[in-house]
């Protein structure tokens, strides 16, 4: 049984997934997956899907492309028929969390992509119903760090050219922004950005390169893996500065 607390604000969900044959996924199979989550939405709740679709740079819910083994065929990958993949969906709003609560009470039989339906055979909470004050509130980490696995493939923008690495200020411009929208406590974002840029550095990484959907442009090289981030001892003089760092830590698998 799949529940949480009234105050919930973000929830993420885990379903398990199995294909019904071998079946191919066009490259920016993730579209498919945004717009089933969508219409999922539109069948139970026509006004939070209006809001959903309304031109805000944010939206108040996540979801991953597909974990599990994917083979590259061209432009296209295969899925393997006797793979188990798993599917994160998240939600950033409580607005959002309540809908969740309904949705996942009557879930379909199986996610509906073009060509490729997938069987949904499991659905359990991946990450703990909380709020963005008890994010905030939490104590830092110990050891001082904060650690990040990029499991879907991911490449960011940086002077207008595809960067395959988790290069702080873009990782930390990703979250901060996220933050800003949902969270009600703004932060200044560039200010922070430009700390983050002469504060943190990498101290750790294992990454390997993966391709990534990149709109127009086809595939495009990304990166999985896992990052560990620390500031340097300076760093601590700006207090506020220092909680959001790690606050977005914990924030960050959301």
């Amino acid at each position: 049984m799949l529940d949480w607390p009234a105050d919930t604000e973000l929830v993420g969900l885990i379903f398990e997934l199995n294909p019904r044959a071998a079946d191919y996924l066009y490259a920016q199979y993730t579209i498919g997956l945004h717009a089933w989550f969508l219409d999922q939405v539109r069948q139970t709740d026509p006004e939070l899907s209006a809001y959903l679709h309304d031109g805000e740079s944010e939206k108040p819910f996540t979801i991953s492309g597909l974990e599990g083994s994917l083979l590259t065929s061209g432009k296209e990958f295969q899925l393997h028929e006797d793979e188990t993949y798993r599917w994160y969906v998240t939600a950033l709003s409580s607005r959002v969390v309540a809908w969740m609560i309904e949705w996942r009470k009557h879930l379909p039989a199986e996610v509906e992509l073009r060509n490729a339906p997938l069987e949904i055979r499991s659905c359990e909470i991946a990450l703990p119903p909380t709020t963005y004050q008890a994010l905030y509130e939490a104590d830092f980490p110990s050891p001082a760090s904060i650690s990040l696995s990029f499991t879907s493939p991911t490449s960011f923008r940086r002077k207008g050219y595809h960067l395959p690495l988790p290069w702080p200020v873009n990782v930390f411009h990703s979250y901060s922004r996220r933050w800003n929208d949902f969270s009600q406590m703004p932060v200044d974002q560039e200010a922070f950005l430009e700390w983050v840029d002469e504060k943190v550095l990498i101290t750790r990484h294992k990454l390997e390169s993966a391709k990534v959907a990149a709109g127009k442009k086809g595939m495009v090289t990304g990166f999985t893996g896992s990052v560990e981030y620390r500031l340097v001892r300076e760093a601590t003089a700006h207090s506020e500065f220092e909680r959001l760092f790690y606050t977005l830590g914990k924030f960050a698998p959301y």
